[in-house]
């Protein structure tokens, strides 16, 4: 099970390092609230 959990930080935290922040979710997505990983 920690495996599985690692795994998911290190994905999310490559998603989050490859994903620029110079656009804000809100204009991409109309909602705003959906987040794609």
């Amino acid at each position: 099970m920690n495996r599985e959990i690692e795994l998911l930080i290190t994905i999310h935290t490559g998603v989050l390092r490859k994903q620029p922040m110079r656009s804000p979710p809100d204009t991409q997505n109309s909602s705003g609230r959906h987040h794609n990983f």
